[in-house]
């Protein structure tokens, strides 16, 4: 099988017409968490590749930013980095609102900041103000050259909307 992808084209009629089910999303592999502006946090030189199942569909190696671009198919993907394998999941849901706990760490969360493992995705993202969303509001102030107050006030939240938007 030879490298790159294959476009299948449905009906000219059909709903869907021309669209392709595969979606890039990009990770970052740092040495510390957050999104510093000023500062280099990216590992350069991870090799890493991206699986659908047990096919790889993609490899390459990270810049200085530590950035991969991996693609997602069908909501799902495998991505094999650092001899570490990670599943890259699309996950099409709502978040709360912005002013709710849950909805503060859905969005910390979609940005990459850790939160613990708490939840049912074991990923942090629960109802509970704890420690871990604590550090995570004052890692998010310090990235954003916010007010270091540690509190999710209106302009902290609307900052963080506004983050994970320009993501989007």
């Amino acid at each position: 099988m030879s490298e790159g992808f294959y476009v299948s084209r449905l009906a000219e009629n059909a709903k869907e017409f021309n669209t392709l089910n595969i979606r890039t999303v990009e990770l970052y592999f740092q040495k510390s968490p957050g999104w510093g502006k000023k500062d280099q946090r990216g590992i350069e030189g991870l090799e890493y590749e991206v699986f659908d199942g047990t096919e790889s569909i993609q490899s390459g190696t990270t810049k200085k930013d530590g950035k991969v671009l991996a693609h997602v198919r069908g909501g799902e993907s495998r991505l094999k980095i650092a001899d570490s394998m990670y599943k890259v999941k699309i996950l099409d849901e709502d978040y709360e609102d912005k002013s709710k706990v849950l909805g503060v760490k859905q969005r910390l969360r979609n940005l990459g900041y850790q939160l613990g493992g708490a939840g049912p995705r074991q990923d942090g993202v629960d109802v509970n103000v704890n420690e871990n969303a604590d550090r995570t509001i004052m890692e998010f102030q310090v990235d954003m050259e916010l007010d270091l107050d540690g509190v999710a006030n209106n302009a902290f939240c609307q900052k963080l909307d506004d983050e994970v938007k320009k993501g989007s």
